[in-house]
């Protein structure tokens, strides 16, 4: 996992890379806009990229990676912030707690997502809201990727569905609020191509973001149900 999150940290600099984190810090930012007492968890958090300005916005956050050397950057970032060396299958911590979870770039590096999600659904509030995204199966990068006869981690990454993915979560309780595709430029994740600006900006022209069964990421947005024994009391 270390050599993955130093790869992902690098990968962010890149031209597709300021674009994906532009992008996914717009969409955190609306749905946790107010994050003054919420207690907020990062799952696979890294080296802080969003959990360091979600701190300067007033949040609670505690940092969960398996990456030490990661952690260790974010502390010398930040030191208020709560860090946590364990993994995401197997969250330490007690059922529902958390406000809200987010989980960025990181579920392909995750072996068994069934138990994320689990995890996920456990340790969120009622109402609680998770924010994750994933790299999509049935993409039309994918394919590409496919023709081409990659063997590279990037074409394995693709490795669930959207269907797949919102089952999981329905499985765990996780209700979707909504469902963002995004990054149909046509150009690895480490990319540099001048080119970017033009994909990005056509993506929202032409609205791709409401074709999120068939877009090579997608953002989720989902709320932990409330119990049937509580509706019932109503």
């Amino acid at each position: 996992m270390k050599s993955e999150q130093r790869l992902i940290d690098f990968a962010n600099e890149t031209l597709i890379g300021q674009y994906l984190t532009r992008k996914e810090r717009d969409i955190i930012f609306s749905y946790l806009e107010d994050v003054k007492d919420k207690l907020l968890l990062d799952i696979c958090g890294g080296t802080g990229r969003f959990a360091n300005p979600l701190y300067m916005k007033g949040g609670d956050i505690v940092v969960l990676d398996i990456d030490s050397v990661a952690l260790s950057v974010l502390h010398k970032k930040n030191s208020a912030i709560s860090l946590v060396q364990g993994d995401g299958q197997k969250i330490p911590f007690k059922n529902s707690i958390f406000d809200g979870i987010l989980m960025i770039q990181s579920v392909e590096y995750i072996p068994d997502i069934d138990s994320l999600i689990k995890e996920c659904g456990r340790v969120l509030k009622e109402r609680g809201i998770l924010l994750i995204n994933f790299s999509n199966k049935s993409s039309y990068k994918r394919f590409r990727l496919k023709r081409k006869n990659y063997s590279c981690s990037y074409y394995k990454s693709y490795g669930i569905t959207y269907r797949e993915f919102k089952d999981k979560l329905k499985g765990a309780g996780l209700v979707i609020e909504k469902a963002i595709g995004y990054n149909w430029a046509p150009v690895s994740r480490m990319s540099n191509c001048k080119l970017i600006l033009f994909f990005s900006v056509l993506e929202e022209v032409l609205r791709f973001e409401y074709l999120p069964s068939i877009s090579p990421w997608v953002f989720i947005i989902a709320r932990k149900s409330i119990s049937k024994k509580k509706i019932y009391k109503k």
